[in-house]
């Protein structure tokens, strides 16, 4: 298979070690402001995605080694996934290049100086999770109380509130008790004898929502799956998610409170267009099982599926999914011009999902073959892991958001 030609371990990047510092002796406000206010406010602001706050100088210095470090080790910004050789290029991938990386290092060796502030405070650039408008809010009925110490899959009925047909162009999820959110699945439903299904299920469980730990028990169309490292999903231009007029949807959270005993109520934010160009589909492939042996620092598990109709499809974006135990995956294409990659993270990290949208699609002919491989570290293991729905079972997941042309 043709993967990256990236550095094992450094996802899309070159050890940046040799490269010089552009400027010989880097100050904050002249040089590391620029870069942070580019690539980390987004998230490190108040009210943000990130943990902590990067926009003063106070905040940036007090962080000075750990910045150099986790740019140096490429884990910031996040964005996992390698590029270049035969992968497609991505959009909106978070990178810095090799100098600004050096400039932080020279920067944070020197004794992180501050320089000469500006006379005006800049602008922050738009929050990372920002829609263009909202059209409507999925959100349960009243606060859930997620059961403590174990993995509690729970199921809310919802309503988009679409009269007519919509598109979903794209979410954001607002997470009423951060934290506690292993990842949310969003299911369309498309007929009344599944939403009379559904009223039975929620009708037959006292809290709000019903159990739902493998699948949301009736006929629904999947349209998307989301973790807290990804708080907006937008949709490749000209495609969005049929949400068919007048039904509901169900998204299905699944909790893992550590003891903190936090009700939760989140909200997840719509924006929906009358009419898309290429309606999408999402597709979810994984093994119909997985057998880990224990103790081993490298364990393989493949999956494949050749895509079938009459008519081709156009793939625009693939996410991967795996636990804590993963190591790396690879997703790739085999066509009658041979293999091609479509997604490889060499250096698997769980609090990192994303999905990844291309700069255009990639044409799938029908026969075309779609490879999965995930790697698994099992050292920290005593017994067989097997696929399963807690957090400590492990799982080898690619979706894949398609259109046809």
């Amino acid at each position: 298979m043709a993967v990256s030609s990236a550095k094992p371990g450094w996802p899309g990047g070159d050890d940046d070690a040799s490269v010089a510092s552009p400027v010989a002796h880097p100050t904050y406000y002249q040089d590391v402001e620029p870069i942070l206010l580019a690539h980390c406010v987004e998230c490190h602001r108040k009210d943000g995605a990130g943990p902590f706050e990067l926009t003063t100088y106070a905040q940036a210095r007090a962080l000075a080694t750990s910045i150099a470090s986790v740019t140096h080790e490429h884990r910031m910004p996040p964005w996992p996934a390698a590029s270049g050789g035969d992968c497609p290029p991505q959009v909106g991938a978070r990178r810095l290049d090799a100098q600004d990386i050096a400039l932080i290092g020279a920067w944070q060796r020197d004794g992180a100086p501050a320089g000469t502030a500006t006379a005006s405070v800049p602008l922050l650039p738009p929050a990372w999770g920002t829609l263009t408008h909202v059209d409507a809010v999925l959100r349960s009925d009243a606060p859930y109380q997620p059961k403590a110490n174990t993995d509690d899959h729970r199921c809310f009925i919802v309503h988009p509130s679409n009269a007519q047909d919509r598109y979903l162009t794209a979410y954001a999820v607002r997470q009423d008790a951060p934290g506690i959110i292993h990842h949310i699945q969003m299911w369309a439903i498309d007929s009344a004898a599944a939403e009379a299904q559904l009223d039975q299920l929620d009708a037959a469980d006292s809290g709000p929502g019903y159990y739902c730990p493998e699948n949301i028990g009736v006929d629904g169309r999947y349209v998307s799956v989301w973790a807290p490292s990804d708080p907006i999903r937008r949709h490749p231009p000209d495609t969005g998610m049929l949400l068919t007029g007048g039904h509901r949807m169900v998204i299905q959270i699944h909790y893992h409170d550590h003891g903190q005993g936090r009700a939760d109520q989140t909200a997840i934010e719509l924006e929906l267009a009358a009419h898309v160009k290429y309606p999408a589909s999402m597709w979810a492939i994984s093994p119909p099982d997985l057998n880990l042996p224990p103790g081993m620092p490298n364990v393989q598990a493949k999956t494949s599926t050749t895509v079938s109709g009459t008519r081709p499809y156009q793939l625009w974006g693939v996410r991967a999914h795996m636990h804590t135990l993963g190591s790396s995956e690879q997703v790739s294409m085999r066509t009658g011009s041979g293999a091609h990659c479509l997604l490889s993270i060499p250096r698997w990290d769980s609090n990192w999902q994303l999905m990844y949208f291309y700069e255009k699609p990639v044409p799938l002919p029908i026969g075309t073959e779609l490879d999965i491989t995930c790697n698994y570290d099992t050292t920290s293991q005593t017994n067989p892991v097997h696929y399963g729905i807690r957090s400590t079972d492990e799982m080898c997941f690619a979706f894949f958001y398609v259109t046809q042309p």
